[in-house]
């Protein structure tokens, strides 16, 4: 079932319109990284604190 949400403004019904949201990753690390592979495919760097820290697939190659 599909359900409208209305916002009164000033006695006026406006129809509120659902936010669009994007599944993009667009975090680029600042310094260049060894990006490393894993064995189920994620793509990850060690970060400065000595933890894994996961970007875009697209960035291993």
């Amino acid at each position: 079932m599909l359900t409208k949400r209305f916002l009164v403004v000033s006695g006026l019904a406006v129809l509120a319109m659902p936010q669009v949201v994007s599944a993009e990753n667009t975090y680029k690390p600042k310094t260049p990284q060894k990006y490393i592979r894993g064995k189920r495919g994620g793509c990850y760097y060690i970060n400065k604190n000595g933890n894994k820290t996961y970007v875009d697939r697209s960035l291993c190659k």
